[in-house]
C-alpha cells in the first residue's frame, strides 16, 4: 500500500478497483490529509499519483454508500473508488 503525505491530521485508505486501480498501479492507497478534508481533496491527491489520469466520473463509497466529492472524511475512513457502481475484485 502506497502513502502519500498531504500535511496529515488524518488518515484515510482508499481501494482501488477497476481502471482507478489500473490508473494508479497500486490497489490501496494510504492518504494523511488535513482535517476537514473531503472526498474531493482525497481524490486530487489520488489523481497526483496517477499523473492526473483517473477514469472522469470515477464512483467513491464508503460502507456501500455513494459519496458525493463534497463529503467530509474522518480519521479512518476506508473508501472504495472505482469506475463503475460496483467494486470489482
Amino acid at each position: 500500500m502506497g502513502t502519500a503525505l498531504l500535511g496529515g491530521d488524518m488518515r484515510v485508505e482508499l481501494r482501488c478497483y477497476g481502471a482507478v486501480r489500473r490508473s494508479v498501479g497500486e490497489s490501496s492507497v494510504a492518504l494523511e490529509l488535513a482535517d476537514g478534508a473531503t472526498v474531493g481533496d482525497a481524490l486530487a491527491a489520488l489523481a497526483d499519483r496517477a499523473d492526473g489520469d483517473l477514469p472522469t466520473g470515477s464512483v467513491v463509497m464508503r460502507e456501500r454508500r455513494h459519496l458525493d466529492r463534497g463529503t467530509e472524511l474522518a480519521d479512518g475512513d476506508v473508501i472504495s473508488v472505482t469506475d463503475s457502481p460496483m467494486p470489482e475484485g
